[in-house]
């Protein structure tokens, strides 16, 4: 038996127009692999791999270095954690990752990419693992600190567009968006294909499904018409196609896997996550 705990620390002033929150999972020993799904939620996620030895699937044999990107997400990604395995990590809006590392967002969309081969120089992963595992977080934080007064700021206009997309829970209309930003539609198409690699129509999708997947994650019972209508979609119907389209199972199959896997945004819940396997 191998449990999994999943922890949320929420980022301080100074970081917090660039992180949405710390994060913290352990595998506690045991005597098999733990599959854990990453899903799409319109977010960046920087990982720090603290145990020696082989990265987990994905990326073992890709890389030598502990400390990777994980970039917007359009399909889940499967994971096969290792017992002994802690992770430290920040959830950062994607424009924040640029300004950090200064590559082109659009490269990372997708993908899990060690920051090695983004900015060969950089020690986060030595820097972070240099200590008491404990402490790791706080190392983390200190990074973090560091890389910002060096960072360079993102477009304004794709990072206002982001946030009003989540502020309408990727309700918001694209002609609708556009015009709050006094620009034409295919402008903005263009911005966030440059900046995102993605279009914000399919952005505000991912916004939408990742609340509705929180929704499902809650103690809140609901029918699937009532999800379907909490969240604006057309019908019923409606959310099961995007479900097969980002985390490529049924609503239906996705509650009940919460019941025998890990599964993670890395997962941006609100409150602590423990799940016993």
């Amino acid at each position: 038996m191998v449990l999994t705990t999943y922890r949320e620390y929420g980022p301080l002033p100074a970081l917090a127009p660039w992180v949405k929150c710390l994060w913290e999972m352990r595998c506690d020993e045991g005597g098999a692999t733990v599959p854990m799904r990453v899903l799409p939620d319109g977010w960046v996620d920087l990982a720090v791999y603290m145990q020696p030895g082989p990265l987990p699937a994905p990326l073992n044999g890709s890389t030598t270095s502990a400390a990777v990107i994980v970039g917007l997400l359009s399909a889940p990604l499967q994971f096969e954690l290792p017992r002994g395995l802690h992770i430290v990590g920040a959830c950062m809006p994607a424009e924040a990752m640029r300004g950090l590392y200064g590559a082109e967002l659009r490269e990372f969309t997708g993908r899990v990419i060690p920051i090695a081969d983004v900015r060969p120089r950089d020690l986060l992963a030595e820097e972070i693992a240099d200590g008491p595992p404990a402490l790791a977080m706080f190392r983390l934080v200190a990074a973090l600190e560091g890389r910002r007064r060096t960072a360079r700021p993102g477009s304004s206009l794709v990072s206002n567009a982001v946030r009003l997309v989540r502020r309408e829970p990727g309700l918001i209309i694209v002609r609708d968006l556009a015009a709050q930003l006094a620009i034409s539609t295919r402008q903005l198409e263009r911005h966030f294909l440059r900046e995102l690699g993605l279009t914000p129509k399919h952005f505000a999708r991912i916004v939408r499904f990742d609340r509705t997947v929180r929704e499902i994650q809650s103690a809140v019972r609901l029918t699937w018409s009532q999800v379907a209508l909490r969240h604006g979609y057309y019908d019923q119907a409606h959310p099961i196609r995007e479900f097969r389209a980002f985390a490529q199972v049924t609503p239906a199959q996705y509650a009940r896997s919460l019941l025998g896997a890990v599964t993670s945004h890395f997962y941006n819940t609100d409150a602590a996550v423990a799940g016993r396997l």
